[in-house]
């Protein structure tokens, strides 16, 4: 009775120790594997099954989890990108990621791309070559001068919440993310004072705060050509808003202005988190500066007479 209840509690240790993934003791390991015992071979040997037996287990319900990680994950963002448009030469770089043509030309952004097909985009990435090697990586509402480029969509548009802060530089949530071993879907306020989520699967210290309003509308199908705009010095009279919008970047400013009926002008900043005010006046060169006490943090930019003259 006493020997099998030694053999029962190293049973419970090994047991134990797998789970964790520790590493065994080796005067400990000689005892599970029965190198220590004498004249049992019968016991020595069950205790090697045992061991054996007990790390396959292990190994076997870690890639389970995975399993059911990656499944969830794709379950979530399920995606048939055969129905997307613009794939250049119809090139899939990854799970819900694909090489879109006519970039510049066309959508300007991956956001624009990826509202396209319904969803937010949460990855964007110069190529080389037409194919799925990066270059380096870009911003979601990144303008690039060229015909071609990664854009990589997550879940639908109303399954994630528009992000803002943190430092993600714009990225949005990808769910589900892992932080700190758990499994989150939605937003989450561990650790943080307001809704954070990863932007990353696995977290890496890459975040976006979840507490941000309503989202701003997204661009657009863009116009073919983007240099219909000129820029100059913020005006004085800058007529009526028709539109305000935070964390936007400039080339964004410029397509929300062409698809607004109203928009003839804007004024931008890339301070105080970007910031785009759409204008009714049409500016021209010789109209007055503005002296003010933030004047010179905005730019004006107003479309060129004859697109502002063909402009609804």
């Amino acid at each position: 009775m006493r020997h099998f209840g030694v053999l029962f509690a190293l049973e419970e240790l090994s047991v134990l120790l797998v789970a964790a993934d520790v590493a065994v003791p080796e005067h400990l390991s000689d005892v599970l594997t029965g190198d220590t015992c004498d004249g049992d071979n019968a016991d020595s040997l069950s205790l090697r099954q045992l061991r054996g037996e007990l790390r396959l287990r292990a190994a076997d319900t870690r890639d389970a989890a995975a399993a059911d990680e990656r499944a969830q994950m794709q379950g979530l963002n399920a995606c048939d990108v055969s129905t997307w448009p613009d794939r250049d030469h119809g090139i899939v770089c990854g799970h819900c990621k694909v090489l879109v043509d006519r970039f510049d030309s066309y959508y300007g952004t991956c956001d624009a791309y990826c509202a396209n097909v319904g969803r937010r985009c949460t990855g964007a990435w110069e190529e080389h070559d037409d194919n799925c090697d990066v270059k380096h990586e870009m911003t979601c509402s990144q303008h690039l001068p060229s015909s071609d480029a990664i854009c990589e969509c997550g879940a639908p548009l109303s399954q994630v919440p528009y992000t803002c802060g943190g430092n993600a530089h714009g990225k949005q949530c990808r769910f589900p993310f892992r932080y700190k071993g758990v499994t989150y879907s939605e937003c989450t306020g561990v650790d943080h004072w307001s809704p954070w989520c990863s932007t990353d699967y696995e977290y890496t210290g890459t975040w976006a705060s979840c507490d941000c309003g309503e989202a701003p509308p997204l661009a657009p199908t863009p116009v073919p050509k983007d240099d219909v705009w000129l820029e100059r010095s913020l005006v004085a009279d800058e007529g009526h808003n028709v539109g305000d919008h935070l964390h936007t970047d400039l080339g964004t400013c410029k397509h929300l202005c062409m698809a607004s009926p109203y928009c003839k002008s804007f004024a931008w900043t890339d301070g105080w988190g970007s910031q785009c005010h759409l204008k009714n006046r049409a500016v021209t060169a010789n109209d007055a500066a503005n002296h003010g006490a933030h004047a010179e943090a905005y730019r004006t930019f107003y479309l060129a007479t004859q697109v502002a003259c063909e402009s609804p």
